[in-house]
């Protein structure tokens, strides 16, 4: 695999692995010489994605994984210790529910709260409780959660996803506190609107263009290497402007010079 290796010689737990932005996660970590542990729940997808790295060269291995069973991630942290001797880098992208899912908070059900709070949240909290004696032991490591702009901002038709993601902030920050003596940092990324298949959600930002699931994996890249060392506590937004946008009340898309010069031409 040809590239910068930063991660040589490193191990990395991904959770929600075999989804989006943890696939894209997984494979830029291999692609720099990590050797990868796909979390997820589906075993199908975790192995496809492990295979995907094998076969370009890296190592990977896939373990099924309900983030929201504490036994259960507890096993996956043995199992990868066991496997590949250590774990440096924890990234956890596994997330509850859809966008198709959320509505308004009195017409949601039960169902959908729980799994929000359950994967987002709880599952966040289990993996990174899982992992913190060993790298304290080893006296390095980074984690890196995957929150949003939502977990600051909010939005209406999504509070359930909102408090999930709220909660992992605050996780990050006072986290980071009990375990930067260690050598040990705690960061998050805090995506927008990421773009899934054909669909186009470019006028929601100032960029002009979609946010795809590499645009998160470069900022873990990030966090997870040398190059951040001295970084803890932080929330790394990668969202193109779009959270300027639900702060203000104003659709980025529809606002930016661009398109109403646009629109001033048609007039």
């Amino acid at each position: 695999m040809d590239m910068c290796r930063r991660f040589i010689g490193k191990t990395a737990i991904v959770t929600g692995g075999g989804g989006n932005i943890g696939r894209y996660t997984a494979l830029r970590l291999a692609q720099e010489g990590c050797s990868v542990v796909i979390c997820d729940l589906n075993e199908d997808q975790a192995a496809a994605v492990a295979a995907e790295i094998r076969q370009k060269g890296g190592q990977a291995v896939a373990f099924r994984t309900d983030v929201k069973d504490s036994a259960d991630v507890r096993q996956s942290v043995a199992k990868t210790i066991a496997h590949f001797g250590q774990i440096d880098i924890l990234v956890c992208c596994a997330g509850g529910s859809t966008r198709e899912k959320m509505c308004y908070f009195c017409d949601q059900t039960e169902d959908v709260i729980l799994d929000n709070i359950g994967v987002n949240l709880f599952g966040a909290l289990f993996f990174a409780h899982a992992v913190c004696n060993h790298m304290i032991e080893r006296k390095q490591g980074r984690i890196i959660f995957i929150a949003s702009v939502l977990g600051t901002q909010g939005q209406r038709g999504t509070v359930e996803y909102s408090a999930s993601k709220g909660g992992v902030l605050a996780m990050t920050k006072a986290l980071s506190m009990e375990l930067g003596e260690f050598g040990v940092t705690v960061n998050a990324v805090s995506p927008g609107l990421v773009e899934r298949g054909s669909q186009d959600v470019s006028d929601r930002n100032y960029i002009g263009r979609n946010c795809t699931a590499d645009d998160i994996a470069n900022a873990v890249a990030f966090l997870a290497s040398e190059e951040a060392s001295f970084i803890t506590g932080a929330n790394l937004t990668v969202d193109g402007g779009w959270g300027l946008g639900v702060q203000s009340g104003i659709t980025p898309g529809r606002n930016n010079y661009r398109v109403v010069r646009e629109r001033q031409k048609e007039n």
